[in-house]
């Protein structure tokens, strides 16, 4: 089942009234777990780009400096 899938039968079973299914239980389950990792990939994927950027500064302050010494 794709995440969006399970979104899909979560509205369904909700709009029926059938609050209290194992499957409903699990698709709650597999949907708050992706939202879970999806916030973790968001957060990785700006630390990468904070990373880059740090290495970006540091090399221009080290070419910086290798000119200034040189």
């Amino acid at each position: 089942m794709t995440v969006d899938e399970a979104r899909d039968y979560i509205a369904r079973m909700e709009a029926r009234g059938h609050d209290d299914l194992m499957t409903l239980k699990a698709a709650r389950t597999i949907v708050a777990q992706a939202d879970e990792i999806a916030e973790l990939a968001r957060a990785r994927d700006a630390a990468l780009v904070d990373a880059q950027d740090y290495k970006i500064r540091l090399h221009a302050l080290l070419d910086d400096e290798e000119g200034h010494y040189g």
